[in-house]
């Protein structure tokens, strides 16, 4: 029986490949490379957060609620400065806002397709009327809070 058990242990032993049983050691660059590769940088699994939205439920609504609300704030501060703009012609000009993790939103940049000279007046007015905005809590993307910049349309129409 003892001579079984030998025989048993000893194929046991030896019967593993000795490869199988080695661990390879992989360089941190590499695990690291392979899950930046899997996170999509263009999108964020929450949209920041204005106060006014908390009492939303589903995401899409949160969502809405934020492209609503930060919407309605341009077009209120366009409104009150009764820019005076010479231009004869239908424009669409995009306005780049960074919401901080922090916290702060500011205008990043505002462009159309021709540069205009009239960019710099409306960049000054959002540079100024920044805190208009609601407070807010930052996007968030794979539980952490992010810095994020959205792009909005604005149409002007002339007469």
């Amino acid at each position: 029986m003892r001579l079984i058990f030998l025989i048993v242990c000893y194929l046991f032993t030896f019967s593993c490949d000795s490869n199988s049983l080695s661990f390879k050691k992989i360089p941190v660059d590499k695990i690291v490379s392979e899950e930046i590769g899997l996170i999509d940088f263009s999108s964020v699994d929450e949209y920041p957060l204005y106060e006014v939205c908390l009492n939303k439920i589903e995401n899409d609504d949160k969502n809405n609620c934020f492209l609503e609300v930060t919407t309605n704030y341009i077009t209120e501060t366009i409104k009150k400065a009764n820019l005076d703009i010479s231009i004869n012609k239908n424009d669409t000009i995009f306005i780049d806002f960074n919401f901080k993790k922090s916290g702060e939103a500011k205008i990043k940049n505002i462009s159309n397709s021709n540069n205009d000279d009239y960019l710099k007046s409306i960049f000054d007015l959002f540079e100024k009327d920044s805190t208009g905005l609601p407070k807010f809590y930052p996007a968030v993307k794979r539980g952490q809070e992010v810095d994020v910049v959205f792009e909005f349309p604005l149409i002007l129409y002339t007469n």
